[in-house]
């Protein structure tokens, strides 16, 4: 093997790719998400684990008194072993379970039959609103660098 392509190896030019689908249109108060990781790639590889995280950035308040908070939701870490072909697409379908954290104006308001109208009411006069995020990561064998994708989530 040429000094170049231990250097590839290594770093993991031309290497691995991950690209993160979710089926349908996902639900925060389901508390699963159903999707799949594709792995492809211009060399040879060799997957031995997936790991995929589900956050919320939870953020309140305006200006210098904004706040940001984040928390892992759920969590899922797959050891396999892969085989990913020279431009070929390998589809490892998922299932993640989660809880949902529910926001403090929320836990206050539940169980009170005006909790929706109140609760989105009381985000909004403190400036709250979260993000979510699917993170997906996979250890290769001889590299030395995790290839990683991200996919925005709207929970609507």
């Amino acid at each position: 093997m040429h000094v170049i392509e231990r250097v590839k190896d290594f770093l993991g030019i031309e290497g691995l790719r991950l690209t993160l689908r979710v089926h349908g249109e996902p639900q925060l108060i389901d508390g699963v998400l159903a999707g799949e990781v594709a792995l492809d790639s211009l060399r040879e590889q060799r997957v031995e684990r997936l790991s995929l995280l589900l956050t919320e950035r939870y953020s309140r308040g305006r200006g210098d008194a904004r706040l940001i908070d984040t928390y892992e939701l759920g969590g899922l870490v797959r050891d396999t072993d892969i085989a990913v072909g020279a431009g070929e697409q390998v589809v490892v379908p998922f299932e993640l379970h989660f809880t949902p954290r529910p926001s403090p104006a929320e836990r206050f308001l539940a169980g009170r039959p005006l909790a929706g109208p109140l609760t989105r009411l009381a985000r909004l006069t403190v400036g709250a609103s979260s993000e979510y995020e699917l993170r997906a990561s996979a250890r290769v064998r001889g590299i030395s660098l995790t290839p990683t994708a991200s996919l925005p989530l709207d929970f609507s």
